[in-house]
């Protein structure tokens, strides 16, 4: 255990070595960190997971961190540190930690210090005269000799920043208010002084500040460059060229949002997220040349580490294609971490991290310092070098035995070679002549073309149906491809042309369609009708009859309506009602029928909620507001049942919009109690003409599924759906099951390996159909933009 809470000014033992800063040496490392260490510079370098927890004792504050292992979630190592009470952390990078002393209410001491060795770096103070900042950055560590360590503090008020380098006398605050300003105005998009806002999301990269900023007519990058002694240049991208951001109107979810700067790359990600849920990625890389931002859609080379606290920051992928265009998302409060797919646009869970202490209030990466682990790593490769020396003339002998061995088989190894050659010739002639023979005997007994058309028109099942066409060439020729856009082809396969599909789209203006049966070995690929209007990072909001809604997150006013089986694009689907909340959204029919009637709920505050009732007939919307505090709903569709929109709460509570022209009717069912205390997931379906909701554990430890007794007002479990079936999602829906062996599944928006999977309600377990084993949680993947989809060819 190592104090914090001395006062670093009065510490005798430290001695300056850089002007203004004062350097501090343990004199003992406490045998649990001395652990740490080692485990943490075995292997690769590699970042980990750093977790922080707190506990109050005769008023001196106790603070537990714990290094967790992303590659072993079972190995954690903790160590606990005493911190006086106004001593706090402001940031984690590059193996160090960066502390705050509050002396007085306008005088900080900072000071730098790492968690492995207990070296302390203590800079002059900071007279911020009671000004607040919030982002904090370090160039790079304080041991390397590269560059010298530059330290950047953010105001939460105004776009200004505290920078201080190592070997400086004191801190220097600098304002940027004019520079911003003068440097739009020469652009042409000269802003007012007023409506600048605070730098966002900062970065620092190849000598360079990179920061968003949030402007009257939108959003910006702007490019700080420091040049000697203490100056600095401003350069901002126009407003046009780098608006890239999703919406803050989407304030159901919460937004982390992070620049990335990366080998003359500067990214942006941002991380739709709510409560422990990510709901969505968007990942954007800036195009230095066209000065525009574009979706990266591969990054191999690459793994992402982001966090609700702190810069996030890149490293070189040693397995580009199983480990690279990764990114590791920690949030606040989970003890776990999410692991996305660039390429994919899918997300995986990591398995919970073990021996965490109670009270985690929060965790952020931490990658060792190289500087301080180069000498430990030389000392260890000459120790290793000075033990195999002695082998060196023993692996010398053996090399030259070995060679002398070869020499002496050189011959007969020729010799071998010969009589094998001929052999060969033999066999390929014998091959030959039995393949005539057995060409001609083919063609005697062929079947006339006509008879096997026949045949291939009574075949009913897709997978007896392509096994029959990959027999021969005659059988290809007869039986033509199955074409899914084609409704009069699929007409005979009514078991695939009208079982449920999962559609989900990884590129842009593409759709990948899977049967729930055959997985991704059969998947389909439509592409959007070319010269309909598009926008890019367009999510699948939710489906109906056939319908998919598509909105753009960043740009709130596109919005289709797009019939992948049909190829048609509805336009203004929503009647010139803007959508904010793209999943939490309803349709009672169609979206091209005239009863169509379309539901949203909106959190805008955090108490309140808004409900938006869009009408297709005569058009218009009406809404209302209700507390969030008595109905926290969470992101998912509602079920429609006896004409009524029901909603599921997380908490499991149940209610209801009834929706005519004249009236609106907003109901919460305070009698009807929650069928589960807690659940990681849960919704809500109509099947066979009852109300069912479906819970499903953390981590996937199981589902329950219960029907609502409408005369009792309770939940009754239900432990068979017959010959029933329900998908679930953003959409979610039942149906009866047309192919042997799908009734009686949950099936949902995950795939192991190339398999959808689903939760058997007879072996209570998840399966796929590839085979019978239990499927792990953490071994499946989810696809964030997709959904269910039930096909209508007409």
């Amino acid at each position: 255990m190592h104090p914090l809470h001395r006062n670093p000014t009065k510490n005798a033992s430290s001695r300056r070595n850089l002007t203004g800063a004062s350097t501090h040496h343990p004199h003992a490392i406490p045998p649990e960190l001395k652990e740490i260490e080692r485990c943490l510079t075995e292997g690769e370098r590699k970042p980990w997971l750093l977790y922080f927890s707190r506990k109050v004792v005769t008023n001196l504050n106790f603070c537990t961190q714990t290094f967790c292992n992303i590659s072993d979630p079972t190995k954690s190592y903790s160590v606990e540190i005493q911190k006086g009470t106004w001593v706090s952390l402001l940031t984690v990078q590059h193996g160090w930690y960066l502390w705050e002393n509050k002396i007085s209410t306008y005088v900080s001491i900072l000071f730098l210090l790492n968690p492995l060795n207990l070296k302390k770096i203590i800079l002059p103070p900071l007279m911020h005269n009671g000004s607040s900042y919030g982002d904090c950055i370090l160039s790079s560590p304080p041991t390397t000799n590269d560059e010298i360590c530059s330290i950047f503090l953010f105001s939460s008020h105004c776009p200004s920043i505290f920078y201080y380098q190592l070997g400086d006398n004191q801190w220097t605050k600098r304002c940027f208010y004019t520079d911003i300003a003068w440097d739009l105005a020469m652009k042409g998009k000269a802003p007012r002084e007023e409506n600048l806002t605070i730098f966002e999301d900062p970065v620092y990269c190849n000598g360079r500040l990179y920061a968003g900023m949030s402007i009257l007519c939108g959003y910006i990058i702007v490019v700080i460059e420091k040049f000697q002694p203490n100056g600095f240049s401003i350069n901002c991208t126009p407003y046009r060229m780098a608006k890239h951001k999703p919406s803050l109107l989407i304030c159901d979810e919460e937004v982390i949002s992070r620049l990335i700067g990366s080998n003359n790359v500067l990214f942006r990600i941002e991380i739709l997220h709510k409560l422990d849920r990510v709901t969505a990625v968007f990942v954007y890389q800036f195009d230095c040349s066209q000065r525009v931002w574009e979706q990266a859609e591969n990054i191999k080379d690459k793994v992402f580490f982001i966090s609700s606290h702190d810069p996030a920051f890149a490293c070189q992928t040693v397995n580009p294609e199983t480990e690279g265009g990764r990114i590791y998302i920690a949030l606040k409060n989970c003890n776990y971490v999410y692991i996305y797919n660039i390429e994919e646009k899918s997300i995986v869970t990591s398995p919970p991290f073990s021996n965490l202490p109670e009270n985690l209030y929060y965790s952020r990466w931490f990658m060792p310092d190289t500087g301080y682990f180069f000498f430990l790593f030389l000392f260890s490769f000459l120790l290793i070098c000075f033990k195999n020396i002695l082998l060196l003339y023993t692996s010398l002998l053996i090399m030259f035995l070995t060679y002398m061995f070869c020499r002496m088989t050189d011959t007969l190894k020729e010799g071998i070679g010969k009589s094998h050659q001929i052999r060969e010739k033999e066999s390929k002639s014998d091959a030959i002549y039995l393949k005539d023979a057995g060409d001609k005997a083919h063609t005697k007994s062929a079947l006339p073309l006509d008879v096997v058309e026949v045949i291939a028109k009574h075949i009913n099942d897709v997978l007896a149906y392509l096994q029959f066409r990959a027999s021969n060439k005659l059988l290809r020729l007869a039986a033509p491809r199955i074409q899914w856009r084609s409704s009069s082809t699929m007409s005979k396969f009514d078991d695939l042309s009208m079982c449920p599909l999962f559609v989900f789209s990884e590129k842009d203006k593409v759709f990948t369609f899977v049967h729930p049966k055959y997985g991704l070995d059969y998947k389909n690929i439509i592409n959007y009708p070319e010269g309909k209007r598009w926008n890019l990072n367009s999510e699948i909001c939710c489906s109906k009859d056939g319908w998919l809604l598509l909105v753009a997150v960043n740009n709130i006013g596109f919005q289709v309506f797009f019939n992948p089986f049909t190829k048609e694009v509805s336009g203004h689907p929503i009647f010139h009602k803007e959508i904010w909340n793209i999943r939490c959204f309803g349709m009672s029919d169609s979206p091209t029928s005239s009863k169509c009637v379309m539901v949203e709920l909106v959190k805008e505050l955090p108490t309140i909620t808004k409900a938006y009732i869009n009408f297709a007939e005569g058009g218009g919307y009406r809404q209302f507001t209700f507390e969030s505090t008595i109905f926290p709903h969470y992101n998912i569709s509602p079920a429609i049942h006896n004409g009524s929109f029901y909603f599921l709460s997380i908490t499991g509570k149940l209610a209801s919009i009834e929706v005519t022209r004249e009236n609106i009717i907003w109901k919460v069912l305070e009698e009807l109690q929650a069928p589960c205390s807690t659940c990681f997931n849960n919704f809500l379906v109509e099947c066979d003409g009852n109300l069912l909701s479906v819970f499903e554990s953390p981590f996937a430890k199981g589902v329950q599924v219960f029907k609502l007794n409408e005369s009792t007002m309770t939940w009754m479990k239900v432990k068979s759906l017959n010959n029933h079936m329900i998908f679930v999602g953003k959409t979610s829906f039942s149906a009866v099951a047309n192919i042997p062996g799908m009734e009686n599944k949950i099936y949902f928006p995950r795939f192991y390996r190339k398999s959808v999977v689903f939760y058997s309600l007879e072996t209570n377990n998840y399966h796929t159909f590839k085979n019978d084993e239990v499927v792990n949680y953490h071994h499946m993947r989810e696809h964030l933009n997709g959904t269910w989809i039930q096909p209508r060819w007409h």
